[in-house]
């Protein structure tokens, strides 16, 4: 697997190039949303920060004065320096830890996007370096119609990066992002293929592809029911910690807080994390399934909502049984395909069948066998069916259909929306498309523990 760099100045397209390359089948590392999450949330960087910085550095809540920050080390090189010695060696172990989640599940390029770069000695983690460009007026345009600067704002926040001329000089790849949209298109395209390389071709088989549209996986992913935190809790006679492992949006990181004083929820993606909600109990962590940050037989719990199929099973299962307490539980669950009525199935089935199956990739059998057949060597405890519930409109629907990870290899496969091929149908079964219906997916849930 290959890394690219994505880096450019203020207002020159980095996104949206970011964009193009997760809808090509790349997987994003954004190395400032990072940055900002450790600053936050990393208790040994919070404490380097208020050492270096004073305690002013986080307000009576505890949460980041960026304000405060900004003016003590704008414009002075020496305090820029301390502040990165305390941030960049973490985002870097962060970019580690993605980097071997995305070669594990088969990602043909990983793209680390940062605004630093160079600066920061970033450009040596990387295969390659894309520079992201654009006239300085159109930038200046830009960052004020997205975020209200005056252009003397926007010239001074130019003025602490490299100028455009050495960002050029230092490229592998720069992306003129002067033009029409599909011109900046066919460019991006031109060096994915550049850098990917025959891997490009692996988008169609890679597991797990939910990083390029965190947002919408967050928004219309199905919520696993309370009664099914509340029977897993049960099953602990200690409520201390909790680890949940590919966490993806916090969805089940935040069932469990209700019943553990803590629960540490880790995910390869930090993008993914980025989306995550936040919980006075929950600690959100960059980390892949294999390499958890907690210690030796401290977790209570270790729970994998939605994503043990995608990972390499003997590996997780030793990292599980290290860091689960003797008699601690395992649990894992997934859910199988949503059932509406008959009008409706009817139209789902035809999806799955014509358009979504063959881009599902194989671990996808797991769920279809109702995870009956995943190798689980614990000592397992009899679960009973629990079904998750939500109701909808057929925008909800639709939206859903649209975060498959098999929806979106059809797409980068094909050039169209699959979803849009079905939408009328579905739309005739649904009526009116207000009209909101209750959609039900059978969980399937195994559990089992330590000796």
């Amino acid at each position: 697997m290959k890394t690219l760099g994505v880096t450019g100045g203020i207002g020159s397209g980095k996104s949206t190039v970011c964009r193009i390359l997760e809808e090509l089948g790349a997987r994003v590392f954004y190395a400032d949303a990072e940055a900002k999450r450790l600053m936050e949330d990393d208790p040994a960087a919070r404490a380097e920060i208020v050492a270096a910085f004073g305690p002013a550095s986080y307000d009576a809540e505890g949460r980041l004065d960026r304000a405060y920050l900004a003016a003590r080390v704008f414009g002075d090189a020496e305090q820029v320096a301390r502040i990165n010695a305390i941030v960049h060696p973490r985002v870097r172990r962060a970019l580690r830890a993605a980097r071997e989640q995305a070669a594990q599940e088969g990602v043909p390029l990983l793209v680390y996007e940062a605004a630093l770069i160079f600066e920061t000695g970033g450009d040596r983690h990387v295969d390659a370096v894309a520079v992201v460009d654009a006239p300085v007026e159109e930038r200046i345009r830009r960052v004020a119609a997205q975020r209200g600067a005056t252009a003397e704002q926007v010239r001074a926040r130019m003025a602490h990066q490299l100028p455009p001329d050495e960002l050029r000089r230092r490229a592998d790849y720069v992306i003129d992002n002067s033009g029409p949209p599909e011109a900046l298109r066919r460019q991006v395209e031109a060096v994915y293929r550049a850098v990917a390389g025959a891997e490009a071709g692996a988008s169609k088989t890679f597991h797990d592809h939910f990083s390029g549209h965190a947002a919408d996986y967050a928004r219309y992913r199905p919520r696993h029911p309370d009664i099914l935190f509340a029977f897993v809790a049960a099953q602990c006679d200690r409520h201390g910690l909790a680890w949940d492992c590919g966490t993806g949006n916090g969805q089940a990181a935040l069932g469990l807080a209700r019943h553990f004083e803590r629960v540490v929820a880790t995910d390869a993606s930090a993008e993914q994390i980025r989306h995550a909600a936040p919980h006075s109990r929950v600690e959100y962590a960059v980390a892949p399934a294999t390499e958890s940050p907690l210690g030796d037989a401290c977790a209570d719990l270790v729970s994998v909502a939605q994503a043990l199929h995608w990972f390499p099973f003997e590996a997780f299962y030793a990292e599980a049984r290290r860091v689960l307490r003797p008699g601690g539980l395992l649990a894992a669950w997934a859910y199988g395909f949503q059932r509406v009525n008959d009008a409706v199935d009817a139209v789902l089935d035809a999806f799955e069948r014509d358009y979504a199956g063959p881009f599902w990739p194989p671990e996808r059998r797991y769920i279809d066998d109702g995870y009956r057949t995943i190798p689980f060597p614990f000592d397992e405890i009899e679960t009973p069916d629990f079904t998750i519930t939500r109701a909808w409109t057929l925008a909800d629907q639709l939206g859903y259909l649209r975060t498959w990870s098999a929806t979106r290899r059809y797409l980068a496969a094909h050039g169209t929306d699959p979803v849009a091929e079905i939408e009328a149908d579905l739309a005739a079964a649904w009526g009116d498309p207000e009209t909101v219906r209750s959609i039900r997916w059978p969980v399937y849930l195994r559990a089992g523990r330590t000796p």
